[in-house]
């Protein structure tokens, strides 16, 4: 599946073309869903698509100005949009609308990261972590300007790569615990705590579930460590 001016075309590995979808102006970007049977679409038009293996149109939005990247959430029940020079566009397939965020500076590149529950951008220098309600979770400087990022699902990376030839990879813990750590600052207590225990910070988890009176989920992080003697006084 390729862009090919005005059009998305499908075609077989001898070159037969399998079908031809034509967009408003220039199809741009593009992006395969986790299970490989969707693809998003979207358009210097304005466009947004979604089209199944046939290529025929499942959903189809007008957002109002240029598409440069589409990415689709882990279930691709919403995708996301890097719309003009600062808008974040998240559309639900289910309810069939989008909302709309403005970011803090200009940005062309995003990802999905950690199991694509957050969104990762960036700004310039700065690679930004974002959650699915355009909340700013984590900012890093690069250094140079990001000109290119990239999730391995494999090696459960995300890679960056600047204009000075630096390259970088983030472990999804990292984004982890920053949101982790933004749910901490915002009150969200047993949001922090699952996350902290998921990345096994056990002593960040630990002080959280004692905060919230939940013992018996303090325990189990005490003993997860190995001290059972800890673990069995709060049982």
């Amino acid at each position: 599946v390729a862009a090919n001016g005005d059009a998305v075309i499908c075609l077989e590995p001898d070159g037969t073309v399998v079908w031809n979808r034509e967009v408003e102006f220039r199809a741009w970007a593009l992006d395969l869903s986790v299970d490989g049977q969707l693809l998003a679409v979207g358009s210097l038009g304005g466009e947004l698509l979604v089209l199944d293996l046939a290529g025929n149109t499942l959903n189809e939005v007008k957002v109002g100005d240029r598409i440069h990247r589409v990415r689709f959430n882990a279930d691709s029940s919403a995708v996301l949009a890097a719309m003009g020079d600062d808008q974040l566009v998240v559309y639900s397939r289910d309810a069939g609308t989008y909302k709309q965020y403005s970011t803090r500076g200009k940005f062309r590149l995003l990802e999905c990261v950690a199991s694509r529950s957050h969104i990762a951008l960036a700004e310039g220098n700065d690679l930004c972590l974002l959650d699915w309600d355009g909340n700013y979770l984590s900012r890093r400087n690069l250094g140079s300007e990001a000109t290119a990022i990239f999730v391995d699902p494999v090696a459960a990376l995300l890679w960056v790569g600047t204009e000075k030839g630096g390259l970088y990879g983030f472990q999804p813990a990292y984004f982890r615990r920053k949101a982790a750590e933004w749910f901490s600052r915002a009150g969200r207590l047993k949001e922090a705590a699952a996350i902290f225990e998921e990345i096994e910070a056990y002593d960040k988890a630990y002080q959280l579930f004692r905060e919230l009176g939940e013992y018996e989920n303090a325990a189990r992080v005490v003993h997860a460590t190995g001290d059972v003697v800890n673990a069995a006084r709060h049982y």
